[in-house]
């Protein structure tokens, strides 16, 4: 089996069991372009050193790229097209250099308080949407994307769980939450329910005025704004700034 066809059958499989796989289809791509659609049996450990170490100073992508390739040489191997993977292993061991940021009560009240900011759009829904979920993020610890796929099926505010579906690793999982927080939906959800539910009670919880979702670009733009208007930074020789997703870590 050359490469090209290999790669389109693991890819396929990942797609079929819920990955989104954006990131390692990329990587499969770039090396499919390097190496060329070559019988598999052709492809030597050298190029796979060569692709994933590629040109400079190592970095953390080595190490992504590495991982990548792993995984689709462990598929090939277990399928029978190739006796054994050309990887060379163990992979690449990267020194993490980022440090998450932790956010003090105050730098949340705030974020929370800069939210204001949109009080004068014509929507005055934005405010309370994207207030109620910054709390929702820190109060549950949930991932961005999560808070945003959430939908308004999943909330269960009279028994104060959320339902998280077919996160990362594909697992699934419930969510409790504090009295405060459950307040705090329950106010946004009255105001939500005046916007169209576009698919029902499958409609996502945080929706934008027109009742569709909100993309985790949009967020993260408005968050950059919020941080910016609550003086949340980082010293300015830092290569990274307060992230939306510390709320996390926080």
């Amino acid at each position: 089996m050359n490469l090209n066809a290999a790669a389109e059958s693991y890819l396929s499989l990942k797609r079929s069991l819920g990955a989104v796989f954006r990131a390692e289809t990329r990587v499969l791509s770039s090396f499919q372009r390097a190496v060329g659609n070559v019988p598999l049996e052709k492809i030597e450990p050298q190029a796979c050193l060569n692709f994933c170490r590629g040109t400079g100073p190592p970095t953390r992508f080595w190490e992504r790229k590495h991982q990548t390739l792993h995984g689709f040489f462990a598929f090939v191997v277990s399928r029978g097209y190739l006796a054994s993977s050309p990887l060379a292993e163990p992979g690449p061991k990267i020194p993490r250099a980022f440090v998450p940021y932790i956010y003090s009560h105050d730098e949340l009240r705030r974020l929370i308080e800069a939210t204001a900011v949109f009080d004068d759009n014509c929507s005055t829904l934005q405010s309370l949407t994207f207030r109620t979920l910054l709390l929702l993020l820190y109060g549950a610890g949930l991932r961005p994307s999560e808070g945003l796929r959430l939908r308004c099926c999943d909330v269960s505010l009279g028994d104060r769980v959320l339902t998280i579906w077919n996160t990362k690793f594909f697992k699934s999982r419930l969510v409790p939450i504090g009295s405060d927080l459950t307040r705090a939906l329950k106010a946004y959800h009255a105001r939500r329910l005046n916007l169209p539910m576009l698919q029902g009670s499958d409609s996502t919880f945080f929706a934008l005025p027109a009742g569709n979702a909100i993309s985790l670009h949009r967020l993260e733009v408005v968050f950059a704004r919020l941080r910016t208007q609550a003086g949340i930074t980082r010293p300015s020789e830092s290569r990274w700034q307060p992230r939306l997703h510390d709320l996390r870590r926080s």
